[in-house]
């Protein structure tokens, strides 16, 4: 019905305002030259899914996962607090954090 007309909210309604994809506001650091370039380098250092090489699979890495969050305390640019991860790895990793599981050493 292109023609329904919208739904009215009370004045006493705060007016909805959708949020952003991130809950913390990294976007600042995440657009950053240096972490680019440092995501850049890992990926070709080890183009691979460290989670799915470890299962004997063999998955191209596209994201860079800190392995301890930056908002638990872990190191923004440290080689050794990254690894490269597929999307369903990272997905599933960050699902389990989002819901409070600590991540199996």
């Amino acid at each position: 019905m292109p023609f329904k007309p919208q739904p009215k909210r009370k004045p006493w309604q705060e007016k909805r305002v959708p949020h952003g994809r991130r809950l913390n506001d990294n976007s600042k650091f995440y657009n950053s030259r240096a972490w680019r370039n440092f995501r850049k380098q890992v990926l070709i250092e080890e183009p691979l899914c460290r989670l799915c090489s470890s299962k004997g699979l063999v998955k191209e890495a596209k994201v860079v996962d800190h392995i301890v969050r930056i908002v638990d305390g872990g190191e923004k640019l440290s080689r050794s607090n990254v690894q490269p991860l597929c999307s369903k790895c990272h997905n599933s990793k960050s699902g389990k954090e989002a819901h409070g599981y600590k991540q199996d050493k």
